[in-house]
């Protein structure tokens, strides 16, 4: 029987998650699980059908899980104790909203091991459909 592998005996992560929306969460949904840090290179938000104006969806991570300690991946964990990986979205037409993230040095875009990436909408929106595209990284530098 196999032992499963812990993360320091793999190599780097370079990967593309595809999460497809299909039904309308009312403020936020969880979308990854960092098991090791991650630096988000990019995210690519299609949106597809809207139901409402003036609505905004962002990509948000928690900060106080550790990979002793993971942090919950309940709702409210999401929408009030994280913090923005870019400027929010504006839901209030179909198409393609991107926003592609550098290092900067207060790590913006560094999600430690323990923590979540989830998705956060603010306004009332009644129908929203699409996909959402997260490029990251395990190799820090």
């Amino acid at each position: 029987m196999p032992n499963p592998l812990v993360t320091q005996h793999y190599p780097d992560d370079f990967e593309i998650c595809s999460i497809s929306i299909q039904a309308t969460p009312v403020t936020g949904m969880v979308l990854l699980y960092a098991d090791r840090d991650i630096v988000v290179d990019s995210i690519t938000f299609g949106v597809n059908v809207v139901g409402a104006a003036s609505s905004t969806v962002q990509v948000v991570k928690t900060t106080t899980g550790t990979a002793s300690s993971p942090i919950s991946a309940v709702a409210t964990s999401i929408t009030s104790g994280a913090t923005a990986l870019h400027t929010a979205f504006d839901t209030s037409a179909a198409g393609t909203l991107s926003a592609t993230l550098t290092t900067p040095s207060s790590d913006t875009n560094l999600v430690k091991a323990g923590n979540w990436l989830g998705l956060v909408i603010v306004g009332t929106v009644t129908a929203l459909r699409g996909v959402i595209q997260i490029r990251y990284r395990s190799r820090i530098a």
